[in-house]
């Protein structure tokens, strides 16, 4: 599993998240993705808007593609979400469904905070 986020300079308080699951041994193996995303300094009601959000949860359903293959066209093995996280101090963490999940092991390895403009 690995990915990637960046927040756009021309698109201000948006996160886009790209996310990737590709295996070594097997192939077609399905996987949940859950993105978790916390503004730390937003407004609990955004007053302009009223619904901007200071936080939730995104999935994403993955189907592996083995490395060094190509993945047939009708399987999704890679996605991207774009998240409108606001401005200020904003946190992202990414977890699966699998049994054995890397945050378990690490919480840190998983943790991706950044400041957005």
């Amino acid at each position: 599993m690995g990915g990637d986020v960046f927040t756009p300079h021309d698109r201000p308080g948006i996160a886009v998240v790209t996310l990737t699951w590709r295996t070594f041994v097997t192939d077609a193996c399905p996987l949940t993705v859950f993105v978790n995303m916390n503004n730390f300094d937003a407004p609990g009601v955004d007053p302009y808007s009223g619904a901007k959000p200071t936080g939730g949860t995104w999935l994403a359903h993955l189907t592996s593609a083995r490395v060094g293959e190509s993945a047939p066209a009708d399987r999704e093995w890679t996605k991207q979400l774009v998240i409108d996280i606001g401005s200020g101090n904003a946190g992202l963490t990414v977890t699966t469904d699998a049994p054995l999940n890397t945050t378990l092991l690490d919480p840190a390895g998983n943790t991706v905070r950044f400041t957005v403009a």
